[in-house]
């Protein structure tokens, strides 16, 4: 009997992860990964001001680009999401869950939706300038309220919507941990009268050790 990952022989106990029997190392390492999967405060906090950094920058860069080029390019609005989620999986030490999905999804809102504000922004500012009136962030800002007010519709659209749909679905997807469980250890006993084969499996008590083969 081998152990489907490594492929050396297995001696007294096994495991099964993945769909596979594995021995007491791999069956650790396995174990090793789904602890660190947990939600542990540190990583998280790391996860979410790398994010929120990304979601940020990009959202400026996208307004820029857009700003710039007089065209909106919604599709690059989409990849904010992929950039925030390895932002969360790096600073986190690659860890995946329920709560690195949720905190993906909503700072890709905040990245697309920010980057919209901004280029709205831009635009005021533009119009003011050529209005020869007087640039302030204050009077950027009440225009801007003063224009979501009268017609939101304009400052967000539907295919604003769109973008954020696509951009929190691939952070919800790249930050989505895999389902993985261990099961073991098992314990086993070669059959006298053909070789190396079942004669009892039962499992035992004894917890996953890593150095175990």
């Amino acid at each position: 009997m081998q152990c489907g990952f490594c492929k050396k022989p297995i001696q007294n106990q096994f495991y099964r992860t993945m769909n596979r029997f594995a021995c007491g190392k791999c069956a650790g390492e396995v174990q090793t990964v789904i602890d660190r999967n947990s939600l542990a405060a540190g990583p998280f906090a790391n996860a979410a001001i790398a994010g929120l950094a990304v979601a940020l920058a990009c959202g400026a860069v996208w307004a820029g680009i857009v700003h710039s080029t007089h065209f909106e390019i919604g599709i690059v609005a989409s990849f904010i999401g992929v950039a925030v989620a390895k932002a969360i999986l790096f600073a986190s030490g690659k860890r995946r869950g329920t709560a690195y999905q949720w905190l993906a999804a909503v700072l890709s809102v905040v990245g697309v939706g920010g980057g919209k504000l901004m280029l709205r922004g831009w635009e005021i500012v533009d119009y003011l300038n050529e209005q020869h009136e007087q640039v302030t962030v204050n009077s950027v800002l009440q225009f801007l309220r003063d224009w979501m007010q009268r017609s939101p519709g304009t400052v967000f659209g539907i295919f604003d919507l769109v973008w954020i749909g696509i951009a929190v679905y691939a952070a919800w997807r790249l930050c989505q941990a895999p389902s993985i469980t261990v099961a073991g250890p098992y314990a086993f006993r070669p059959s006298a009268s053909a070789g190396l084969q079942f004669s009892t499996v039962e499992p035992t008590d004894a917890p996953i050790n890593p150095g175990a083969q």
